[in-house]
């Protein structure tokens, strides 16, 4: 798939770790504007945030519900 992509995890320690050695062989980094736009997500204002963990929690964008 193409395009600019941008994530990030959270989990135990060891986990991560085995994720990141997987991600470093298989992925280059992001472009230094989705580097900013990422930033610019976390610290900018969160009310989507909670409007789509509302959807998520009630199931609307699940793909599992059948």
């Amino acid at each position: 798939m193409t395009g600019w992509r941008l994530g990030y995890v959270a989990g135990d320690k060891t986990v991560v770790a085995a994720m990141g050695r997987i991600q470093d062989q298989s992925t280059s980094n992001p472009t230094s504007f989705v580097q900013a736009g990422g930033l610019a997500a976390l610290h900018g204002p969160q009310d989507a945030v909670e409007e789509m963990r509302k959807a998520f929690e009630s199931g609307e964008t699940s793909s599992l519900s059948g």
